[in-house]
């Protein structure tokens, strides 16, 4: 028999990230092989408690420490959503523990936390994937690239080898879906471009801004602290520029700045009279004018709505742009602090909309053809 108790905080936190990697579906080779979240517990060692987790493409450590431990070294892999929703309910409160007792059939896990109880059935760990710790001496520290890969993960394409990920080249962090566009400056110190499962990536860093980075020949290492590992592997394509896209200057290109908050709060309240439930993209339509940005979106199954906010700027008659308002809300909120300049062309609407700080940080959204109002 085992026995641990950790605190209720620490746990949760690394099952969430640990969960949002982990397969979901009972479809394919990667909840076959990788399903649920490993628990590597050695009362005895040095490091008592390490959380795996992996979707065959990105890989999760963290070490934890815990307040008890008692009997032998096991292994226990349990499902990734049961766990994680029952641990991630407890209230938390400071130094609030829980406890995990394997029975003596080694089937079931008993969790203990006050008068809650959750017994669950675990699942043989002999098939899940196995990998340990790497060495960290060799890894290259970062200050900010965890803050610069979650800023661009947003624009990385879902699910698409060919367009997804997110590249990391010696001086930016860059993402693409070929209708966005984000890229974030940052001295990252690595010798070629290489591109990696950067949306998976940028869950699991959480809170954490700097990290350090490595290359193995085959993974992306990077370790944001001293007790938690991430590895990716790397997407097999060339990696693309976006200089072009970003850097050229658009056809009579004028500048305004706007709060970032509003503006976003605008874009977010578009969507309630967007369709519901069909596959077709929301189109909104954004006018910038004698110093104003304002949206509309009218739907005649919903109804309509309309927002205008004022701008530094803009002191030319009105140009309309079409846009997807999902995409220009998420470029909108990843640029950093609360005032966001916005560059567009007053006489080529059918172009990319170009968004940022004016300093680092730049990302685009491209407009679609004004036919496309409503979704």
């Amino acid at each position: 028999m085992t026995y641990i108790e950790v605190e209720v905080a620490v746990l949760a936190d690394s099952l969430r990230r640990a969960a949002s990697i982990a397969p979901k579906s009972s479809r394919g080779d990667a909840f076959d092989k990788s399903a649920g979240i490993l628990m590597r517990v050695d009362p005895d060692g040095e490091v008592q408690l390490i959380i795996q987790a992996t979707d065959l493409e990105v890989y999760y450590l963290e070490a934890l420490p815990v307040t008890k431990a008692a009997g032998v070294a096991k292994t226990w892999r349990v499902p990734s959503f049961q766990f994680d929703r029952f641990v991630s309910s407890l209230p938390v409160s400071s130094g609030s523990t829980l406890s995990l007792e394997d029975e003596q059939t080694d089937r079931r896990l008993t969790l203990k936390y006050r008068k809650s109880v959750l017994r669950i059935n675990t699942i043989p760990p002999e098939d899940f994937p196995q990998w340990e710790a790497f060495d960290t001496s060799n890894l290259t520290s970062v200050s900010g690239l965890g803050g610069r890969i979650k800023q661009v993960a947003w624009a990385s394409a879902k699910g698409e080898v060919d367009w997804g990920g997110i590249t990391i080249a010696q001086d930016c962090v860059f993402a693409t879906d070929r209708t966005v566009l984000a890229r974030a400056k940052i001295d990252t110190g690595v010798d070629k471009p290489i591109v990696m499962f950067g949306e998976q990536v940028a869950r699991l860093l959480g809170d954490e801004s700097d990290a350090m980075i490595g290359f193995d020949g085959f993974k992306i290492q990077l370790a944001p602290n001293d007790y938690t590992q991430i590895e990716s592997v790397v997407i097999d394509r060339p990696a693309r520029s976006l200089d072009r896209q970003l850097d050229t200057p658009l056809n009579d290109q004028r500048e305004i700045e706007f709060t970032k908050d509003y503006v976003a709060g605008m874009l977010e309240r578009s969507l309630v009279v967007a369709a519901q439930g069909t596959r077709v993209m929301p189109r909104v339509r954004v006018f910038i004018g004698e110093k104003t940005m304002a949206v509309y979106m009218d739907n005649e199954d919903t109804g309509m709505v309309g927002d205008v906010a004022d701008v530094k700027g803009a002191d030319h008659d009105f140009v309309e742009f079409v846009v997807n308002p999902i995409n220009l809300k998420n470029a909108v909120q990843s640029v950093p602090g609360n005032l966001v300049k916005m560059w567009y062309s007053v006489t080529d609407y059918n172009i990319l909309v170009r968004l940022g700080d004016g300093a680092s940080y730049i990302c685009a959204v491209a407009s679609v053809p004004k036919d496309q109002v409503n979704g």
